[in-house]
């Protein structure tokens, strides 16, 4: 049996793959789980015009689906998790001011999504408002909310349960100083994500039985003009399994390694931006023990 650590460094890409080699045994196992995620998507509803340099004809909520529709065929019932900044940065947000990307992420069968700082653009009652579209749950751990509405929508975790385990979710959304005019956050404050996650952990694994703890992150991939960023968060927090992140907009190639001054390996990955590429995540559980393996890696849109 391959253990963890080695499972991990087997996520790589060649420079034009579309899909993420690894053992082709591990993908149809009947212990797998397959998880699917995205980041800073940023309104980018439809794909890149084909004259773009970076992203030529990339993206879009419609090949999305189309991919989506696909891996739901083949490994069943998925999981999709959004790591936040879901609004600003078409003119889909100016006129639609979220609704429709929320709508959209519905009828993809989004399971979840978090926060990020571009999420409070239009402040909080319009993001109130967006919230009525999205059939998903929204999930913040690190937000002390007073606003009526926002208070009874966004949760601090999710337990979704997959082939007989329980996989554990939280959401953190990264400070807003800097990042969100103190207007557009009112009635929503910043709390530490570390002894945050913390108590999370704790929660999930010991007062849930949790197989798995995913943490949704919009702090960034490490910190930079914020108070922390993931690869610390793994670092200073044990007992995470895998770090979907955003907020830095970083593309990673399969997923990093991070391990915690206890020992803890957590697995971190993010996709970039604008919804160029599709993450995925297997999680094989053995039959006999709780012992993970798992393996990230992307699908370009």
């Amino acid at each position: 049996m391959i253990n963890r650590r080695d499972f991990i460094k087997t996520a790589f890409f060649l420079g034009t793959a579309t899909a993420f080699a690894g053992p082709d045994y591990l993908f149809n196992k009947k212990s797998v789980i397959h998880i699917f995620h995205t980041n800073d998507v940023h309104s980018h509803i439809e794909p890149f015009p084909l004259t773009d340099k970076r992203f030529p004809g990339m993206g879009g909520y419609a090949k999305r689906q189309t991919m989506l529709k696909k891996f739901r065929k083949k490994y069943g019932n998925i999981l999709l998790f959004d790591a936040g900044d879901v609004f600003q940065g078409t003119p889909y947000f100016n006129y639609y001011e979220g609704k429709l990307d929320y709508k959209l992420m519905s009828k993809l069968g989004y399971n979840a999504a978090t926060l990020g700082n571009h999420d409070f653009d239009n402040g909080t009652d319009k993001l109130a408002e967006a919230m009525r579209y999205a059939n998903f749950s929204i999930v913040s751990s690190n937000l002390n909310i007073t606003h009526p509405i926002l208070r009874k929508r966004v949760k601090p975790y999710e337990i979704y349960v997959r082939k007989g385990k329980k996989i554990g979710v939280f959401g953190l959304t990264v400070a807003f100083k800097g990042l969100v005019t103190e207007d557009n956050h009112k009635g929503v404050s910043y709390i530490d994500p570390v002894s945050v996650s913390k108590k999370m952990v704790n929660f999930l694994r010991k007062e849930k039985n949790c197989d798995l703890v995913i943490c949704l992150s919009h702090l960034g991939i490490s910190a930079y003009k914020t108070d922390i960023g993931d690869v610390e968060l793994a670092e200073q927090v044990s007992g995470i399994d895998v770090i979907i992140g955003g907020h830095s907009h970083t593309f990673l190639d399969g997923g990093l390694n991070v391990i915690s001054k206890d020992g803890w390996n957590t697995l971190i990955t993010q996709v970039g931006f604008a919804g160029v590429w599709l993450g995925h995540i297997i999680i094989d559980f053995d039959n006999f023990s709780k012992k993970k393996n798992i393996l990230a890696g992307k699908y370009k849109v």
